[in-house]
């Protein structure tokens, strides 16, 4: 399975249909912040771990999140985005110089 896949099988759990255009730009959001943090540009072996950022990222930024903050309370605790995504990313690489290697 691919990241597109994964994604949805995740959505498709929670019952919320998605198509492939919105999964697709969910994943380059995903796979972007995911090089931000971790400076990988590999993605190998972390296709479940995209997926899971990418619903995150449905979930603070898209739709659910506009339709929380439009009623005037949150229905389940806060946690930063940034603290949220921190158990699907593996440990940083090292940037030397200016210079990753993986």
């Amino acid at each position: 399975m691919d990241e597109l896949d994964y994604i949805k099988v995740i959505f498709g759990q929670q019952g919320i249909p998605i198509e492939d255009e919105y999964a697709l730009f969910l994943l380059t959001d995903a796979k972007a912040r995911f090089t931000q943090k971790t400076n990988r540009k590999q993605y190998t072996g972390y296709e479940i771990n995209l997926a899971r950022i990418a619903f995150l990222i449905y979930e603070y930024e898209g739709v659910e999140n506009l339709a929380s903050k439009g009623v005037g309370s949150v229905s389940k605790s806060f946690v930063p985005f940034e603290q949220a995504i921190k158990g699907f990313l593996p440990p940083a690489l090292a940037r030397v110089g200016g210079v990753v290697s993986e």
